[in-house]
């Protein structure tokens, strides 16, 4: 009787394990990290800053529109599930190579924004800039003309197709 017992409850496991395991399992993205990292290419009086990202996003809008010290992207996630991760996330920062250099003093994503994620970049100074998405669909290019915009000075990362 009490292999009989034990013969039922093996079963029954069984059973609840089979059933669980037929259910199609759907992963979820899991976002530690939006940005990814910055790199610059620089030119004679150009130069042009890449922002990466770890999830898909689309480019929203910029301000101020062409020249600042702060210039602030803002961009959506194209991916829901990517978009509720990154509500868990706090602001993240990336630093570029030469940045201080080049008069790039940070680069931080706010993910806590009502209207969503803002990039935000800090320069050490008032510069003229232009902003676009890249083709990729997962970076920002800024090209940074310097004091005064140049029409030489376009936002197009070395080596990416636009």
């Amino acid at each position: 009787m009490v292999l009989t017992i034990h013969r039922r409850i093996l079963a029954l496991a069984l059973a609840g394990t089979a059933l669980f395991a037929s259910r199609p399992a759907f992963a979820q993205p899991v976002v530690d990290q939006a940005l990814s990292d910055a790199q610059l290419a620089v030119a004679k009086g150009c130069t042009v800053l890449k922002v990466n990202f770890n999830i898909r996003i689309r480019y929203a809008s910029h301000f101020p529109l062409d020249h600042g010290d702060e210039l602030r992207i803002m961009v959506n996630p194209i991916d829901r599930n990517q978009a509720a991760a990154l509500l868990t996330l706090r602001r993240e920062a990336a630093t570029v190579p030469d940045g201080k250099r080049n008069g790039i003093k940070a680069i931080d994503l706010e993910t806590q924004n009502p209207s969503g994620p803002v990039l935000r970049i800090l320069f050490d100074r008032p510069v003229a800039y232009q902003v676009a998405p890249n083709s990729d669909t997962q970076s920002i290019v800024v090209a940074i003309a310097g004091a005064r915009p140049s029409v030489k000075c376009m936002p197009v990362f070395p080596g990416s197709a636009f």
